[in-house]
């Protein structure tokens, strides 16, 4: 569990197109999510997902990934004709879903 008295945050330093020296936080760019608890719109409660990251879908049909404060476009391509599936494995193999897509963040 997180604990506020020993968390160690990690930085990725790194030298900008300009060639200045920066530091940002090296969580800042990971998917995070948790479940919380809301009232509904009738008063009862609900237990949803809540998420740093979502994807959004412009009127001019290009897809971008929202990171916390990131933006990354992403590219897809149709891999349907690999024939590539997930699987999950437990003492067996089990087909869980067939990959027809895969994406490209930059």
């Amino acid at each position: 569990p997180f604990d506020p008295e020993t968390f160690e945050a990690e930085e990725e330093i790194f030298t900008d197109d300009k060639g200045f020296t920066k530091i940002k936080p090296a969580d800042r760019t990971k998917i995070r999510w948790r479940y919380v608890q809301r009232k509904t719109a009738d008063g009862r409660d609900e237990i949803v997902p809540e998420s740093n990251a979502r994807f959004v879908r412009w009127s001019d049909g290009s897809l971008q990934l929202l990171l916390g404060d990131e933006v990354f476009d992403v590219d897809t391509a149709d891999m349907s004709a690999q024939h590539a599936y997930m699987v999950a494995y437990s003492g067996v193999v089990q087909g869980q879903a067939a990959l027809t897509t895969k994406m490209g963040f930059r």
